[in-house]
């Protein structure tokens, strides 16, 4: 039986695949943290966040999750402990990642993770900015000094008398609570605002229309039984005719060639359905026209090899599927070409991992990971 493929990635491990989707232009008076500044905002902290993932929403559509953050105070040796949590929501089940540890880079003002057993040179990096929306001022996620945010942070609590890091405490449960609440407003809001850039009387169908009605991912008219078989065609409003998105839709369910546009006519994305779910190569841009994302997919799961890019062109990592399992090498590049991991994979189990060092771009060492443990080029 077919079941629908779900892509949910943890930001801070999988820095391959973040998509950054909370546009930049949408926040005022941006300002990027200094190395001190992350200490003070994210030392003995809680944090509830928004974040952004892709492919979930089968109609292309951003899907915003809630997540929750532990961090430690940094220790002597410039490690503090952290964990991290997705609450259940939206279809998705409960997710509590594994043991990591966060650090500071002084000399690029970037917040970093790693895994456990990783050496801190080995930790991957992030920017963290502040930035106001609505006079409201929140800290915001990025791969870069200049791309938009993958996170958001809805709140901040410090940390009070937790008798064990690994537990959460009762009050942390409250607000992790009151920021699913928020999650789904955020999200439902943010549809709402893309919807109202639409002009319906453009077009003689869209499945994003009012009176179309979407049921366990099935589109419906109202008071029918029966999905809706018609091609839609969304369009921008003001954007002299140019398409939003444009497909079939076969007894309610996604049919063949989908494509998505962005307003300025950039195409966004190309997908294939069969029966309502992914099939053959699909493809995300990035708004400068840069391809973002490519895979094949067979009877709904990942199959062959799947890429992702940097903005500026490198590649980003690489992948390979079989039955949407991974398996062999799944490499990761940095934005300046670099080879900075590689894991290889059996019937989707982790069996070694390689973590490559280097300084002033030279590769000095190469470390071969088991189980978590380090067996070679320690």
């Amino acid at each position: 039986m077919k079941i629908k493929f779900i892509i949910s990635f943890i930001i801070f491990f999988v820095s391959a695949n973040i998509n950054a989707e909370i546009p930049r232009n949408s926040i005022t008076n941006i300002k990027q943290l200094t190395w001190s500044e992350i200490i003070d905002a994210v030392s003995e902290t809680y944090q509830y966040a928004t974040m952004v993932t892709v492919l979930v929403n089968k109609d292309g559509s951003n899907f915003y999750y809630p997540a929750d953050e532990k961090y430690g105070k940094l220790s002597k040796n410039g490690i503090g402990q952290y964990k991290y949590r997705e609450p259940e929501f939206g279809g998705l089940s409960e997710y509590t990642g594994d043991d990591v540890s966060w650090s500071i880079d002084k000399k690029n003002n970037q917040i970093c993770y790693g895994e456990a057993g990783d050496l801190i040179d080995e930790h991957l990096c992030t920017y963290l900015f502040e930035g106001f929306e609505n006079d409201k001022k929140y800290l915001y996620f990025s791969m870069t000094e200049i791309e938009d945010f993958y996170a958001r942070i809805n709140q901040i609590v410090k940390i009070n008398s937790d008798l064990s890091f690994d537990q959460w405490s009762y009050d942390s449960d409250r607000f992790s609570k009151e920021n699913i609440l928020y999650v789904h407003v955020y999200g439902s809001e943010a549809i709402r605002i893309a919807d109202s850039h639409l002009d319906f009387s453009l077009s003689d169908f869209c499945y994003l229309q009012s009176g179309v009605q979407e049921k366990k991912g099935i589109y419906y008219f109202p008071n029918e039984e029966v999905g809706i078989s018609a091609t839609s065609i969304c369009i921008y409003k003001d954007a002299y005719g140019q398409y939003r998105s444009k497909g079939k839709l076969i007894n309610g369910m996604f049919d063949g060639n989908w494509n998505w546009w962005n307003q300025n006519g950039q195409k966004l994305k190309k997908v294939n359905f069969k029966d309502g779910y992914p099939e053959g190569i699909q493809i995300w841009w990035y708004w400068n026209g840069q391809t973002r994302w490519m895979t094949n997919f067979q009877d709904g799961y990942p199959e062959g090899i799947q890429t992702w890019w940097h903005a500026n062109g490198q590649k980003r990592s690489e992948s390979n599927y079989i039955n949407g399992n991974k398996e062999g090498k799944n490499t990761w590049w940095d934005g300046n070409g670099l080879k900075i991991r590689e894991r290889n994979y059996k019937n989707n189990k982790l069996v070694l991992e390689t973590k490559y060092i280097y300084e002033n771009g030279q590769l000095v060492s190469e470390r071969n990971y088991k189980d978590g443990e380090c067996i070679s080029g320690c």
